[in-house]
């Protein structure tokens, strides 16, 4: 089955569960390695069928550190093969020498001897030469593909990492499902006791991030009675995130609500979050609501927090 998902003969059903598994069990990823170097081996020695090879050139070939394996494979047999033609190569070399040697000895010992001494150099140093080059290329391969295997399982890391990011936003969203469906109930009850409060005003605030609880300058939020929403504009300077999230805490600072996955509008050069709470569910007291920040990643930063007064009549 690995051999299929290599090749690109799976469905994409079959494909992610190979993926998943991937992620989960180190030995599995192991196991693909290996199972990616005997193919490679298999097509280096053409031991691959037509629609298989015809696979192999356009599916599996898809990544730079796939080519370097296959680059390795192919610098290893050529030395292999140079190593295994070089025995024959050296005996007739030897045969050579020995008949040149045989011929000199007779008339000029001492001339046959240097001469011998010079082609055993000669080809000593040109079989150590190629054997060098060989090596040395088998090196800067391996380091090559060493370097391309870190890359994948820093992809596969970031990749889990994501994944675990958004399962935690998935989380955060239920949660704040849940909570928004609590409180629509008790305005719900609160308006089927009391049908006027169809007709109560909503109450907004202008919220700009920075000041401290308890200072003069601290928004106030008069709320006469029968009010059914408290509707917070939070300010921010300019950025570039693409989605915010919004708690709000007690003077304690516990927290109370929870809104993500809010989005923005552009104003004055900065932006407005708007986070929208029953006002049956906040009593008075003196809040704050902690505004953050995601660029799509999962991790959120804060932008500020936001202090405010509620006074009920």
């Amino acid at each position: 089955m690995i051999k299929q998902y290599l090749l690109g003969e799976l469905t994409e059903e079959g494909q992610q569960q190979i993926e998943e598994r991937l992620l989960r069990d180190g030995d599995y990823f192991e196991h693909l390695q290996l199972c990616e170097d005997e193919l490679v081996d298999e097509y280096v020695r053409g031991g691959l069928p037509p629609d298989e090879q015809r696979r192999f050139d356009n599916h599996f070939l898809s990544t730079p550190e796939r080519h370097e394996k296959l680059r390795f494979a192919r610098a290893l047999r050529r030395y292999v093969s140079a190593a295994v033609e070089a025995e024959p190569a050296t005996t007739a070399q030897r045969t050579r020498l020995q008949f040149l040697s045989a011929s000199l000895r007779g008339r000029h010992p001492v001339m046959a001897y240097s001469l011998a001494a010079a082609l055993l150099l000669v080809l000593g140093g040109t079989v150590i030469f190629r054997n060098w080059q060989l090596q040395n290329e088998l090196a800067q391969i391996r380091s090559q593909q060493s370097a391309g295997l870190r890359s994948e399982r820093e992809l596969r890391r970031q990749l889990q990492e994501q994944r675990a990011g958004t399962m935690e936003l998935v989380k955060e969203l239920q949660h704040e499902k849940d909570q928004r469906a609590m409180l629509e109930r008790k305005a719900s009850s609160s308006i089927a006791s009391n049908p006027d409060q169809l007709r109560a005003p909503i109450i907004s605030l202008v919220l700009t991030p920075g000041l401290l609880r308890g200072q003069e300058t601290t928004k106030k939020a008069l709320v006469p009675s029968g009010t059914t929403l408290i509707r917070l504009e939070l300010h921010f300077p300019a950025n570039e995130y693409k989605s915010w999230r919004a708690t709000l805490h007690n003077a304690e600072g516990a927290e109370l609500s929870r809104q993500s996955l809010l989005k923005a509008r552009s104003a004055g050069g900065g932006g407005i979050v708007v986070m929208d709470l029953p006002a049956e569910a906040i009593p008075g007291g003196d809040y704050y609501v902690k505004l953050s920040g995601t660029a799509g990643s999962g991790e959120f930063e804060d932008i500020g927090k936001y202090y405010f007064r509620v006074t009920k009549k």
